[in-house]
């Protein structure tokens, strides 16, 4: 795939994010290393996680076989520490479509 079609794959599910939504970007350790900053220019869209995680076998690299995946995590603004419950279709009452209160967790 070319960056420009990478480019504009990005761009367009920026434009269709809501505040505050998230793009899970998967992501090998070349475009790691070497930025994806060209990719999300002029897309508002900001770096908040890296997700990274040890998939127990040697995978096929070019150069070396890889061990480990990568998820970046992108926002659009307003930032948000972390994902509004409200939101989630378990937190809704399906027949009114109001907010049922978040289960209390047993002590």
């Amino acid at each position: 795939m070319s960056e420009k079609i990478i480019k504009n794959f990005i761009r367009g599910i920026a434009s269709t994010l809501i505040p505050t939504g998230r793009l899970f970007l998967w992501m090998d350790k070349y475009h790691l290393c070497t930025g994806i900053q060209k990719w999300i220019n002029g897309s508002k869209l900001e770096i908040v996680d890296l997700i990274t995680w040890n998939k127990e076998r040697m995978g096929m690299g070019y150069r070396s076989g890889k061990i480990s995946e990568y998820l970046i995590v992108l926002q659009k603004p307003p930032r948000q520490r972390r994902m509004e419950k409200s939101l989630h279709p378990r937190f809704l009452d399906r027949k009114r479509g109001t907010k049922r209160p978040f289960p209390q967790e047993a002590n």
